[in-house]
């Protein structure tokens, strides 16, 4: 793919991560400020929804990153010069997959500190981030 952003300067394979960091970057205050308010008006809910209802959301959208993903795929391998597509192709599936962290990973750590019991809670929250760890350092090994 194409990573030139400007005639001198080539995004480095490594950072394109980083288009999902900056939608959650964006995307937790809006959840907070502006959507939990408005959800909180129809559910009744304190969180706007449940830690559950939350996690079902991002997974939800993390159908369509993975849809998003298939198709700049499948144009990539029938593009018969993939050199000449611009890395902004992938830029749909990381603001999806950015999203769907916000509901399911912020998810799952308020189901932790609401469900879980007392001697259970810091496990959970270890698991969920070493999962979270290992899963990348296995993305990283596959991709090398």
């Amino acid at each position: 793919m194409d990573r030139k952003l400007a005639s001198n300067f080539i995004i480095p394979a490594g950072s394109v991560p980083i288009f999902s960091v900056i939608n959650v970057l964006i995307l937790v205050p809006v959840y907070e400020k502006v959507i939990v308010p408005v959800l909180r008006k129809h559910t009744g809910h304190s969180r706007g929804i449940t830690s559950l209802q939350r996690i079902g959301v991002g997974l939800f959208i993390s159908i369509f990153s993975v849809a998003s993903a298939a198709l700049v795929e499948k144009k990539r391998r029938h593009n018969p010069n993939p050199s000449d597509m611009s890395v902004f192709w992938l830029f749909p599936q990381f603001f999806l997959i950015g999203s769907a962290e916000v509901f399911s990973y912020v998810g799952q750590l308020e189901f932790f500190y609401d469900e879980a019991t007392d001697g259970t809670r810091s496990i959970s929250s270890a698991m969920f981030l070493s999962e979270i760890g290992i899963g990348s350092w296995l993305s990283t090994y596959c991709n090398s």
